[in-house]
């Protein structure tokens, strides 16, 4: 039986009915309604339960990124916090280790020129000024190495070659017997350099701080 059929029969059950028949079809579209607007209102607070839950979800994740957000915040203002505070401390504890390291090199020099390095006074003036540029280029190492955390690569690694060169020339200490032939403003041009080098660029990192 076909759609046709089905309203035919309908309508002649209906007209048989007659007015109760018309009564029954109003109270049928009522109630149709009825459930009609009852399974919406059903479909809209499930929907609805759906999306608070959602946006639950998302609040709680957003949480999430906000406080993580402010940690890795809070790390980057710390470590340049630091950064700043150790360059400006690297700076003159720098500049105190070269200037005892040049020292060194200027005395012997000048008791070499004047043939009184292997005197009594002589020599206790060049192991003053070792034991000063010893004790001044280790404690400015242990700083280096303690703070290294804090310190950008580049800056590391040159602090590390200073420190070596430092070495090298406080080892001129153990071989007195070359003295004389050694090229001492060529050595002392060398540690200049070095050190002009190097405060250049701890300037231009405490400036970028």
């Amino acid at each position: 039986m076909n759609n046709i059929d089905i309203f035919s029969v309908f309508g002649k059950i209906v007209l048989a009915l007659g007015g109760a028949g018309a009564i029954i079809v109003a109270v049928s579209g009522f109630i149709a309604r009825l459930w009609a607007k009852w399974f919406m209102e059903k479909q809209k607070n499930k929907y609805q339960k759906e999306i608070e839950g959602y946006k639950n979800e998302l609040a709680v994740e957003l949480e999430k990124c906000r406080t993580l957000n402010e940690k890795i915040l809070h790390k980057e203002i710390f470590i340049y916090d630091e950064e700043f505070k150790i360059y400006k401390e690297i700076m003159p504890g720098f500049r105190k280790v070269s200037k005892s390291v040049l020292d060194y090199l200027v005395i012997i020099k000048l008791l070499v020129e004047k043939g009184i390095e292997d005197t009594t006074e002589g020599k206790e003036k060049i192991q003053k000024a070792y034991a000063s540029a010893y004790e001044m280029t280790f404690a400015y190492y242990d700083l280096v190495m303690d703070e290294g955390i804090f310190i950008e690569e580049q800056t590391y690694v040159m602090l590390m070659n200073f420190f070596a060169h430092c070495e090298k020339i406080l080892r001129i200490n153990l071989n007195p017997e070359n003295w004389k032939d050694m090229k001492w403003d060529e050595i002392i041009d060398n540690q200049i350099n070095e050190e002009n080098k190097i405060t250049c660029h701890l300037r231009n990192k405490i400036r970028s701080c």
